[in-house]
């Protein structure tokens, strides 16, 4: 069968170098080279190159190879001609392309209904061998014929493998605003009984700001997660404990963005892995704009709060589901109260859900008065004044998802205010006949002490005299 499919081959070589004697025009063909049944014999062709082959028989196996100077994206296109009376819920051609240790990074099957069927697209590295296998999808009575062609775009922003754990992170460069970086991932199919393929990148702003997270779905459809974590130098499975926020897409839908998350200058880790076993290529990006008035993740406890000014309005988003958002700031002044103001960072917003806040003493840990999980409606904002606090005392404002989950972005502000110590004021305790008791008393308290200091008798002895001597004059003018 194998000397059968090399004379279909050469007659199939003759046909085209006719055809193109008569048109005047060469384009780049090669043609697969017996014996190629195994990896080791691969057929190797360089992309842009249609390379000829012929499966002769149910159980016959093409290989073919290729090597990249450069890291990039890559496909690989099979072309046929269409099969009479095909079952469409068959696959007639099965196409699996792997690395040099046989790992599989891209696969795909054609049903013999369509002239041309393209693989997910799928990274590759610089200086890297790949392996095509092409067989039969379903048994079949006839020779088969197709045409290979892999593209590669080296501009394209990729994972870099191996990149299944966060030690081997593929560095990820940040959209800005007017420059959408895509990077390109596989999620590859793995032996039973393994683990999942995953894909790990490092994401590193430079400043203070907001990221937005994107994903999007790949030529052939599934369902994918992304999930962002707060990184620190430790192994993967401790990062789930760190997670800041995650998006999830299914095969119905094209793309899927988080909401806003307000990030800090460090590491944090994004990880893509496919849901309910799927496998094959996605697309992902991270939007960053600065802002300084932003929180910082990962702020979830006291030990991690951000800083809070008196005076300053911050933004914020609980974002994950069991997200939790502290700040901190110091006490200032013996009578200093504060009034602190949350809502819809929008003040246009018309989102429904709530949040809840909390003051809590860093001292005692006891929730201030006044300020206990009290409950904020998104929209207008809700403005909650404490007592009194001690000066000089760490506080700590903590906010949570309301009994109706709200993920959109708030604003919080804290402002300082003046508050009454009437602390020992006991009057309104007392009856009215009381209180006058007790002003008297305080009166004569007074001016107990001047009283016992006054001479009576001379003083009215003094009078006594001069108003006998203005009588005196008064009866002597007569």
């Amino acid at each position: 069968m194998k000397k059968a499919k090399s004379i279909l081959a050469l007659l199939m070589a003759f046909v085209m170098l006719m055809s193109f004697a008569v048109t005047g025009f060469a384009a780049t063909t090669a043609e697969e080279k017996e014996p190629n049944d195994a990896k080791e014999t691969a057929t190797a062709f360089g992309f842009g190159t249609e390379i000829n082959g012929v499966l002769g028989e149910a159980t016959d196996k093409d290989f073919y190879s290729f090597t990249s100077n450069a890291a990039g994206l890559a496909t690989v296109t099979l072309e046929h001609d269409k099969i009479a009376g095909v079952n469409e819920n068959l696959a007639y051609f099965a196409v699996v392309i792997t690395n040099a240790e046989g790992k599989e990074i891209a696969s795909f099957k054609s049903t013999g209904a369509d002239e041309a069927t393209t693989s997910p697209s799928f990274a590759i590295d610089a200086a890297a061998t790949y392996y095509i296998k092409v067989e039969m999808g379903t048994v079949h009575s006839e020779a088969l014929g197709y045409s290979l062609t892999a593209s590669f775009d080296k501009g394209a922003y990729t994972e870099k493998e191996p990149n299944d754990s966060p030690s081997k992170a593929t560095a990820l460069e940040l959209s800005k605003s007017g420059s959408a970086k895509h990077y390109y991932g596989t999620i590859s199919p793995v032996a039973e009984g393994a683990a999942a393929d995953v894909d790990y990148y490092r994401v590193a702003p430079t400043a203070a700001g907001v990221i937005y997270l994107y994903l999007y779905n790949g030529s052939v459809r599934g369902d994918y997660k992304a999930t962002l974590y707060a990184y620190k130098d430790t192994d993967a499975a401790a990062l789930d404990d760190m997670i800041i926020s995650e998006i999830e897409i299914n095969s119905n839908e094209d793309s899927k963005i988080s909401v806003a998350i307000g990030v800090g200058a460090k590491e944090y880790m994004l990880k893509v892995e496919g849901v309910n076993g799927t496998t094959g290529g996605y697309r992902t990006r991270v939007f960053f704009e600065a802002a300084k008035d932003a929180e910082q993740e990962f702020n979830n406890n006291t030990s991690r709060a951000d800083s809070i000014a008196i005076g300053e309005a911050l933004r914020g988003t609980v974002s994950y589901k069991n997200d939790v958002d502290v700040f901190k700031f110091k006490a200032a002044g013996s009578n200093n109260g504060y009034d602190i103001s949350l809502g819809s960072y929008n003040a246009a917003s018309k989102a429904e859900g709530t949040w809840y806040i909390s003051v809590i003493d860093g001292e005692s840990n006891a929730p201030v008065k006044n300020a206990d999980k009290a409950e904020v409606k998104a929209g207008k904002a809700t403005v909650i004044s404490t007592e009194a606090l001690t000066a000089g005392r760490t506080y700590y404002i903590v906010i949570e998802k309301g009994a109706t989950l709200n993920t959109e972005i708030y604003q919080l502000k804290l402002s300082s205010i003046v508050v009454e110590d009437d602390s020992d004021d006991k009057d309104d305790e007392l009856s009215f006949g009381d209180q006058i008791s007790v002003y008297w008393g305080q009166f004569w308290k007074n001016f107990e002490g001047w009283f016992e200091q006054i001479d009576i008798p001379a003083i009215i002895s003094s009078i006594a005299q001069s108003v006998a001597t203005v009588f005196t004059l008064l009866f002597s003018m007569s």
